[in-house]
């Protein structure tokens, strides 16, 4: 058997894993006096001693750390800091949103992209009062049942071509002097309409795909549907024929009153201005 050794080059490679590159070659590791040896290993020892001992500090510190400056911390006296701002903060990834109304304080703390922390001050001390599943966008303050109190319209978030906002809404308590998430005014665009006493609704879709918009009656904490109506614009050019359609819903299930097609243009208007004037 030949055995083949690859080409030197001078300066430009090296023949043997461990030797420097230059012109003259370092010392065969593989050799040398048993002293070496032995500082070395000694040296090897310590280097994984002190290494081990620096990473259980360094963890040791962070987790200090962590418990030191916790969102307690941090969060509670920033709503201390800007109570009432009715304003969002951003600190590295965290989100707070401060307010106030019925002076009634509160916050919201988005911790990631699907919870939020709801904090009130509760006789001059901040207390969590709810989570949510869900970021928040914007936080608007209004009267949606029309008990002359301020409620919270959470949007999480803005979608369609029509810019929808989808919300969770937490109705005032006078009672007990407390915000309150309540599932049956989380919809969509939501609005309270003094001139007919209903909470209002819609989702706006752009000109080529349907829209809708729907009332509801207040029964005590909850809400029943009251009355619908959809605008279809033309189905295609072939057929330019527009569609409204008024509708309730009991039970789950849905039920067409009316239906009106028409080629001229006024049917949106129509839609538009239907239980609230939609067009601004």
């Amino acid at each position: 058997m030949i055995e083949q050794e690859e080409p030197y080059e001078g300066r430009l490679s090296r023949t043997v894993p461990w030797e420097r590159w230059g012109e003259t070659p370092r010392r065969d590791p593989t050799t040398g006096n048993d002293k070496m040896k032995t500082t070395i290993y000694i040296s090897l020892i310590f280097t994984l001693v002190t290494g081990c001992f620096s990473d259980q500090k360094k963890n040791k510190l962070s987790h200090s750390n962590k418990n030191d400056i916790s969102y307690n911390f941090s969060v509670l006296d920033s709503f201390d800091k800007y109570q009432g701002k009715n304003k969002i903060f951003k600190y590295d990834s965290t989100k707070i949103f401060v307010g106030a109304s019925n002076n009634i304080h509160y916050g919201f703390q988005q911790i990631n992209d699907s919870t939020t922390v709801i904090y009130q001050k509760v006789i001059s001390k901040w207390e969590i009062t709810d989570t949510i599943s869900f970021p928040f966008y914007h936080v608007e303050a209004s009267d949606i049942n029309g008990d002359h109190y301020q409620d919270l319209i959470i949007t999480y978030g803005m979608t369609g071509a029509g810019g929808n906002s989808e919300n969770i809404c937490f109705i005032y308590l006078p009672t007990i002097k407390i915000f309150k998430h309540n599932k049956f005014y989380d919809l969509p665009n939501i609005h309270f309409e003094k001139s007919t006493n209903l909470v209002c609704s819609a989702w706006f879709s752009g000109p080529a795909h349907c829209q809708s918009k729907e009332t509801y009656k207040i029964a005590d904490d909850s809400l029943v549907f009251n009355l619908g109506i959809e605008y279809c614009p033309y189905e295609n050019e072939k057929t330019p024929i527009q569609t409204i359609e008024y509708y309730i819903i009991k039970n789950g299930k849905y039920f067409t009153l009316k239906k009106i097609k028409s080629k001229h243009d006024n049917l949106y208007n129509t839609f538009a201005t239907t239980f609230w004037d939609s067009r601004n």
